[in-house]
């Protein structure tokens, strides 16, 4: 057809098998019959109707920098192709930029020439050298030492067991160590003879007396650990005991146990600190770092608490508000991290706004609750709400006399 067509239609047309191919005009749609129903083939004059969910006449292309891998994003009449530099933060996958493939590009190579490895030089540039010095390598990778200290060893290898490298004056060489003590002449209590390998060295339990050990000779250091129950027989010089000990079947007199200098008394069950005392008077249960007098890190049995509350210790008296800060506390249940154990209290951070004189800070930052403290509060706390519980009581009889008057006025 020359020219110009025109479709007509009204959009009430039959579409039937005889009708198959037919095209029609429907209100800005073309359509076409397929034998059973009109199709539609798109906006009269267009192609394509949705890219990627945008579906204007006009759209473009972009190129962007978002996201952590590859992808199109859409929006209005663009869409763009983000493709990520690979050197930002979180980026699985991306670009890479020219200064970073000059680094990829200049880095070790694969080949290194035989009988080389690589070493850091003094510029801290990788090289490829030769082993050198008191050993040299194979280009399998296997090390020899052929000197030490620069002086040449013996290819000659060990003949019989024990034998050591020994200095012969031109080489290091397999040789007998017979150098030092050869033999032990007898003495009180040790049984002497020429050494001529290995061989044990007796002292028999009568061989060492008291005229053998000088006075002061065995010290601490000497002596790691002393079983008391290997001293049968025999008297201790008081002199040589420590300034306390706790005897076996009581002591005479007062006993003192801990340091006397600056450290910290320990004491341990089953090899572990159970207590802890420091050297400002801290005593830690549970714990090997107490800020309070008394710290501790677990549950406490008592039958009761006793708390000093005397007049005469106190100054600045003043009766506590009740509701006014019971109203601004919160009461919470929880669980302590340490031990999973179910509770219930208050959050020391926000008794602290509300009551900061309560909350104790411990110099690892761990805060505390004086819960004797609200006390107080809440005593008058409570006796507010039962002047309020009063003044209602008061005021319902008020009403209910009100009440019976109006009744009675009525009948």
């Amino acid at each position: 057809v020359a020219g110009t067509l025109r479709i007509g239609g009204t959009g009430s047309e039959t579409c039937a098998a005889g009708n198959v191919g037919t095209l029609r005009y429907n209100g800005g749609n073309l359509d076409f019959c397929n034998g059973s129903g009109w199709q539609t083939l798109g906006v009269s004059g267009a192609g394509v109707q949705s890219l990627n969910g945008l579906t204007g006449s006009t759209q473009s292309f972009a190129i962007g920098t978002t996201g952590t891998s590859p992808n199109f994003s859409s929006s209005g009449a663009t869409h763009t192709l983000n493709i990520p530099m690979a050197s930002a933060s979180g980026v699985t996958a991306g670009l890479i930029s020219k200064s970073d493939y000059d680094t990829f590009n200049s880095k070790l190579s694969s080949t290194l020439n035989s009988g080389r490895i690589w070493v850091g030089n003094g510029s801290n540039v990788a090289t490829a050298v030769a082993p050198s010095g008191d050993v040299s390598m194979t280009n399998a990778g296997a090390f020899t030492v052929t000197k030490i200290q620069g002086q040449p060893v013996s290819s000659t290898s060990p003949s019989t067991n024990g034998q050591v490298l020994k200095w012969n004056g031109s080489a290091w060489a397999p040789g007998t160590d017979d150098a030092g003590v050869t033999s032990i002449t007898a003495g009180t209590g040790l049984s002497g003879g020429t050494i001529t390998g290995t061989g044990t060295i007796s002292i028999a339990n009568s061989g060492v007396g008291t005229n053998q050990i000088a006075d002061g000779a065995v010290t601490n250091a000497k002596i790691a650990n002393v079983d008391a129950s290997k001293i049968t027989t025999g008297t201790l010089n008081a002199a040589r005991l420590p300034t306390s000990v706790v005897l076996n079947g009581g002591n005479s007199g007062a006993l003192t146990i801990g340091t006397n200098d600056s450290t910290n008394l320990f004491l341990e069950t089953n090899n572990a600190v159970r207590m802890t005392v420091t050297s400002a008077g801290n005593v830690g249960i549970g714990t090997a770092s107490p800020s309070e007098k008394l710290q501790v890190s677990g549950n406490v049995l008592a039958t009761s608490y006793l708390h000093s509350s005397d007049r005469r210790l106190k100054t600045e008296i003043e009766t506590s508000k009740g509701l006014e800060i019971i109203k601004r506390l919160r009461g919470v249940i929880y669980r302590w991290i340490h031990n999973g154990e179910k509770t219930a209290g208050v959050i020391a951070q926000e008794v602290e706004e509300v009551m900061p004189y309560v909350v104790r800070t411990a110099p690892n930052g761990i805060k505390s609750v004086d819960y004797n403290a609200l006390i107080g509060p809440m005593i008058e706390a409570i006796k507010e709400q039962q002047l309020m519980i009063e003044r209602q009581q008061e005021e319902i009889r008020l009403l209910k006399e009100r009440l019976e008057a109006l009744e009675n006025s009525i009948h």
